[in-house]
């Protein structure tokens, strides 16, 4: 999990796209959570995207709400 962490830029906007490569995951698993309030995003255009340091939350917190 370690490893994950590093290779997540808190800075950077990731989309549920990547989100979702990173995680193993489909991208509708990715929306699905940000749906139910446990990855915090946020929507650009009409397409959710995700903070770094949300993200890097969120698997600390061991995916899960």
């Amino acid at each position: 999990m370690e490893e994950l962490i590093k290779r997540i830029e808190p800075e950077r906007i990731y989309s549920t796209r990547e989100v979702a490569e990173l995680l193993g995951v489909n991208s509708g698993t990715v929306r699905y959570w940000i749906r139910k309030g446990w990855l915090k995003g946020f929507r650009v255009g009409g397409r959710f995207k995700v903070e770094g340091k949300a993200l890097q939350d969120f698997v600390k917190r061991g995916m899960s709400g």
